[in-house]
């Protein structure tokens, strides 16, 4: 096995949240493209009527009420967690159809070795990212009992804060973990390129 053949099997290596790919990488990543649209596009609903609910509400606007907030808190972590994962997947399978057939170069072990660390992490957050876990998993308990309890949780107020904590942790680390994927892509078919 080459180099580069060990390096594409690594890239599928990381687990989809939509089960196996079946019908072929091209196929997958028509389909990737539609769930991240989709996952984008809610969660931005999701944290838009958050905040406005935040903001809003102590302005004493009842189009958003914060104690009526517990469902979408509920559903945002559901859809913002699939998106970081849904994005690496998507540019993996696109980076092996690329680098597909290529020969192998020297500082491609390295880079290998640094591509399975990652996707190792990834698909295993909860070891890789624990308070990251603990909040998804606060914020799904909190939102699922205020969603049952509306008007009986007297600590919801308290809840906007981890919940925007959440959300900045999100894109912090999204784009932490998206600037470290984009450069191992990137080094490995600039030197494809070279060859």
């Amino acid at each position: 096995m080459t180099k580069i053949e060990e390096r594409i099997n690594i890239a599928i290596s990381i687990k989809s949240n939509y089960g196996e790919r079946k019908k072929g990488i091209d196929r997958q990543i028509q389909n990737l493209k539609w769930l991240i649209t989709m996952n984008v596009v809610l969660s931005i609903l999701f944290i838009g009527f958050i905040f406005a609910s935040i903001f809003f509400e102590p302005l004493g606007l009842k189009v958003f009420q914060w104690h009526k907030m517990g469902l979408m808190v509920v559903f945002l972590p559901m859809f913002l967690m699939r998106i970081p994962n849904d994005i690496f997947e998507l540019k993996l399978l696109n980076h092996s159809k690329k680098i597909s057939g290529s020969k192998d170069f020297t500082a491609l072990d390295t880079l290998n070795i640094d591509l399975a660390s990652f996707i190792r992490k990834q698909n295993n957050q909860i070891k890789s990212a624990p308070v990251w876990f603990a909040l998804t998993l606060f914020l799904l308990l909190a939102g699922v009992f205020q969603t049952i309890n509306q008007e009986v949780n007297v600590y919801w107020s308290y809840v906007k804060i981890p919940v925007v904590l959440y959300i900045l942790l999100f894109v912090i680390r999204f784009f932490m973990l998206n600037k470290k994927l984009n450069k191992n892509i990137q080094q490995v078919e600039e030197k494809l390129t070279t060859i």
